[in-house]
């Protein structure tokens, strides 16, 4: 079960446990710049004993990354700001590396997780605060929003700037709030009505990009933000969630489960 609020936008935090989340259609996402994937429904892939993980790279550092596991390039040259689509890969303890492109050095590395046949994952490639980077893994929820809503989630993939927050536009209602550099966590995860929202940070200048972001119902959206406080910028990531309009769901949690 998730928190409700008494306003219209429900509570950021989300009371989520570990049930079972596979769609049952494919997924279709679109990313802000312009690209759009098909991923395996979830019941295909764990009938062929599949998880399904994708890949977005918010370091803008360097000219692009690999992402390695078990000796298999799983995505190659992606570009700072890039997002793949969803890979099958195969069940099991499953171990990521982050490498420059064409690089044998591991940047960063995620230790075995346990990844369950039919869920649909996502790397994210992170800058720390002091340099250098790390690799997030976050678990894509796949299970029913209500009706005619619209799920969010904000991840802080900048170098310097804290508290950052998702409201409805011209309002102090918050759908996310108080997200850190480099937080991933389900608490970055908010549900409203369809509307326009911004991002906002109490001590960084923020560009039109991040005002006036129209969302609309039965979708998940994903904003990461990304640079640094004199020049930030986000990838949207829009998945279409089961609903009148969609297809299938993306709703995510912090891998654990």
């Amino acid at each position: 079960m998730r928190c409700r609020s008494p306003y219209v936008v429900a509570a950021a935090l989300f009371c989520i446990g570990c049930g079972p989340s596979v769609t049952s259609d494919r997924s279709v996402t679109t990313t802000s710049e312009g690209q759009t994937s098909e991923g395996a429904a979830g019941t295909t892939a764990a009938h062929r004993g599949n998880v399904l993980v994708r890949f977005v790279n918010a370091d803008l550092e360097g000219s692009g990354a690999d992402v390695v596991s078990a000796d298999r390039k799983l995505f190659s040259k992606v570009a700072p700001k890039g997002v793949t689509g969803y890979l099958e890969i195969q069940r099991g303890r499953v171990q990521f590396k982050l490498r420059e492109v064409n690089g044998s050095e591991d940047v960063a590395v995620i230790g075995n997780r346990d990844l369950i046949p039919g869920r649909h994952y996502t790397l994210v490639a992170l800058p720390r605060r002091q340099g250098g980077t790390r690799l997030a893994l976050l678990a894509d929820w796949l299970g029913l929003i209500d009706p005619g809503q619209t799920r969010v989630r904000l991840i802080n993939a900048t170098a310097d700037v804290d508290d950052l927050d998702l409201f409805l536009a011209g309002t102090t209602t918050h759908v996310v709030h108080g997200i850190d550099v480099g937080r991933v966590t389900t608490s970055s995860i908010g549900e409203m009505e369809p509307g326009i929202v911004e991002i906002r940070a109490p001590n960084a200048q923020m560009p039109s990009t991040l005002a006036k972001i129209n969302v609309e119902s039965n979708r998940f959206y994903t904003f990461v933000v990304v640079g640094k406080s004199s020049a930030l910028d986000v990838i949207q990531i829009v998945d279409m969630t089961d609903g009148p309009n969609g297809s299938a769901t993306n709703a995510a949690a912090q891998v654990g489960c």
